[in-house]
């Protein structure tokens, strides 16, 4: 049995000189598929209308609905600001009407305009506010936050998984190991 001290392991464990037994070129996939899992995240992204037809609120909420969030519609009064701040959630804003300029913490500034949508990542650090005269009417869609930026305990048994494929994957590829009986028979 391994002990839960395994999980104290960092990625840097992964790609530093000081590898584990089974690391070589044989089991490449699985160490591929183990740092991209470690490291995985959500960015920040925009995507813009481009559908033949303008956008529909009614269809724009059952497809975020349809995606696991949680929505609700919300309107900005003209020169509207929220300063730097960030959220617990995942969030989707997609814009009904109007336009909103949002600022994102690294990643730049980005306008969205009637039909575009962003993804936001929970804790992203960002600004926005209000374009033009007319106000800005957009869905919010929220759902529990499913990025993770660091690995955390259910990690643990992942990274066991995977060291595993990789023993199986070794062994799997060397001509010269036996296969292995099952206990208790000959």
């Amino acid at each position: 049995m391994i002990s839960r001290t395994f999980a104290i392991l960092s990625i840097n464990d992964f790609v530093t000189d000081a590898r584990p037994k089974w690391y070589d070129r044989k089991c490449a996939r699985s160490r591929w598929i183990l740092i991209k899992y470690l490291r995985r995240e959500m960015r920040y992204k925009v995507e813009k209308w481009k559908r033949p037809y303008p956008p529909s609120p009614a269809k724009m909420r059952m497809e975020l609905a349809a995606e696991g969030y949680e929505v609700f519609h919300w309107t900005d009064r003209p020169e509207s600001f929220y300063s730097r701040h960030k959220h617990p959630d995942d969030q989707c804003h997609w814009i009904i009407s109007g336009s909103l300029e949002i600022t994102v913490e690294p990643g730049g500034t980005f306008i969205l305009e009637a039909g575009d949508r962003d993804l936001m990542p929970a804790g992203t650090f960002h600004t926005a506010r209000v374009l033009g005269d007319e106000p800005v009417c957009y869905l919010v869609g929220t759902k529990e936050c499913v990025s993770v930026q660091t690995s955390g305990p259910d990690d643990f048994e992942m990274l066991l998984a995977f060291a595993e494929m990789a023993k199986v994957s070794e062994a799997s590829d060397n001509p010269e190991t036996e296969a292995a009986q099952p206990e208790g028979e000959p």
